[in-house]
């Protein structure tokens, strides 16, 4: 989780169980309104209901009416009402197919191959997402349509045939109206515990939002006590040069300052990127140039370290980014280097072409990493085996700032490190196209 600001999820969740279920619908509207249109085609195509029941071409119209259904529901689904509104387009497309096929069923006088054909039809009835008032509502107008359809066609189950399909019916009632209970439960039950969810995740927001306030008042609090302290314990270790005992004590002081306002420093640089408040100016930037500037920067400390600083850069390897961040990422990498490294080892910093990429890689000679701390190594506050070589200060988020900034560049970053062997990490940014 990040440390000032939760990233929020894309997922809008529902205030009310009915936009749970519209939600749901929406997601299904496409893939329903297709079946129903090709479903009964074959049927229609090979001419069985023609075979069957010659006489009833109502059954073809019927069959032909849901695929109509099915393309309704698909130019519906366009509008902008009905994109947002696909509970309806369900309930229309469940609520014709339970009674046309009730009425093709009663057209034939409770033929058995077209009851087992209802019997699916009721168990497919349940499976929408719809709400339970409305399931049971199709499912009993359509028993009520056959009933009545049945009684004017004169249905008769005298046959082990026509028996076998009306016991069939009756289980598949049976099980259906216990089905809509049980789906009705589950899907409430999964609705309350989203809510539950929910509710949790504001009250944390709302609680994360309020500590991080908190740290950004005091970390502006604390910034400039802090930059007084160094000035001053930085004047006296000048007044008082003669006496050793107080110029040690300053000089514990100045370090423990020095890492402080580093600290705070670093926190409000996450601040500002992880709440999207941090200035990002972005233009065509050769990569190589803000690199070599970055070496150069840093050559004085490589040298009071005794360590050698080795630059090769490609030119004109153009990237779209802000050159002061840009030079920061480059500048947490070398410092990083310089600061866990041995003295009189060296350092290569190389920037090149890798594909459609430019890549910017520095590696050292220092103690290397452990295959489980490269997993948190970019981890905000992690204390790693390697430690800095000359007393110099780690605040332990140089690298999550880098790999942030690496990320608002749409970039990445990575890392190859044996203990021992050293270390080196390589930033890829992507190349521009066609810059200038």
């Amino acid at each position: 989780m990040n440390l000032f600001k939760s990233r929020e999820s894309d997922y809008e969740h529902p205030r009310t169980f009915k936009e749970e279920l519209n939600q749901q619908c929406n997601a299904l509207v496409v893939p329903a309104s297709l079946m129903v249109i090709f479903a009964w085609l074959p049927f229609i195509l090979l001419d069985l209901d023609k075979k069957l029941h010659g006489e009833l071409p109502e059954i073809v119209y019927l069959r032909l009416g849901l695929s109509l259904v099915g393309i309704i529901s698909l130019i519906l689904h366009r509008t902008l009402f009905f994109k947002k509104e696909g509970y309806w387009l369900i309930l229309f497309i469940a609520g014709y197919a339970g009674l046309a096929t009730v009425l093709i069923v009663g057209l034939t006088a409770a033929n058995p191959v077209y009851m087992g054909g209802y019997s699916i039809v009721i168990f497919l009835l349940v499976l929408p997402p719809i709400r339970r008032t409305h399931s049971l509502a199709i499912l009993f107008s359509s028993l009520v349509l056959f009933i009545i359809v049945g009684f004017i066609r004169e249905m008769k189950f005298g046959k082990a045939g026509e028996q076998y399909g009306l016991l069939n019916l009756i289980i598949s009632m049976i099980i259906a109206v216990v089905a809509i209970f049980v789906f009705d439960k589950i899907r409430r039950d999964n609705y309350e515990k989203s809510q539950v969810i929910k509710r949790a995740n504001e009250e944390l927001q709302k609680a994360n939002e309020l500590k991080n306030e908190l740290l950004q008042i005091a970390a502006h609090d604390l910034k400039d006590p802090l930059q007084v302290i160094i000035g001053y314990t930085d004047l006296l270790q000048m007044k008082l040069r003669g006496d050793k005992f107080a110029v040690e004590k300053l000089k514990i002081v100045y370090r423990s300052s020095d890492r402080m306002i580093k600290l705070v420093g670093g926190l409000l640089e996450i601040a500002s990127i992880e709440s999207g408040n941090l200035a990002v100016h972005k233009s065509e930037v050769d990569l190589g140039e803000v690199v070599e500037a970055a070496v150069k920067g840093h050559q004085q400390a490589s040298e009071k370290k005794n360590q050698q600083l080795f630059c090769t850069v490609e030119k004109t390897l153009i990237v779209n980014g802000d050159k002061m961040l840009l030079r920061q990422i480059a500048n947490h990498l070398i410092s990083n280097a310089i600061k866990f490294s041995p003295p009189f080892k060296s350092i290569w910093v190389t920037v090149n072409r890798d594909e459609n990429f430019a890549a910017l890689e520095v590696r050292d000679e220092g103690p290397g990493l452990a295959e489980d701390e490269k997993n948190k190594l970019f981890d905000k506050f992690q204390r790693l085996s390697p430690k800095p070589t000359a007393g110099e200060t780690s605040t332990g988020l140089g690298l999550a700032i880098t790999k942030d900034l690496v990320e608002i560049h749409k970039g990445k970053i990575t890392v190859k490190s044996e203990p021992g062997k050293g270390s080196s990490f390589v930033v890829h940014l992507p190349l521009l196209k066609n810059p200038g």
